[in-house]
Order: C-alpha cells, then structure tokens, then sequence
C-alpha cells in the first residue's frame, strides 16, 4: 500500500484530491470501482462501475 501511494503522489496535480476509503466496515466503495470528477459549475457527479453496466450520480441541491 505504500508504494501505491508513494506512485500516486508522483502523479498527484493541481486541482487533485485523493480520497482513501478504509476496507473495514461497509462503505459502497468497496463493492465496485468509482470515479468522482467536478464539473466546470462545481457540480460534484460520481460514475461508478457495477458487473452489469457503468452508471453516473450526481447530488442536486435546491
């Protein structure tokens, strides 16, 4: 785990964030691969990747 971490801060950039879910306990993040990005309004939308296909959420406020 270590060295993963070491070579992501080699790529780690401006405007970056990484983000370590913690493998006890239940957390969705440990079922299945995910990706947040920020769009350009600051509108945060996770895709996420399941067996049976790839689909996005997002939370809207308001």
């Amino acid at each position: 785990m270590v060295e993963q971490l070491e070579h992501l801060a080699t790529k780690f950039g401006e405007g970056m964030r990484i983000q370590i879910v913690s493998t006890d306990g239940t957390h969705l993040g440990n079922t299945h691969p995910f990706t947040i990005a920020t769009l350009e309004d600051m509108q945060q939308v996770a895709y996420v990747e399941t067996l049976a296909r790839g689909f996005t959420m997002a939370v809207t406020c308001g």
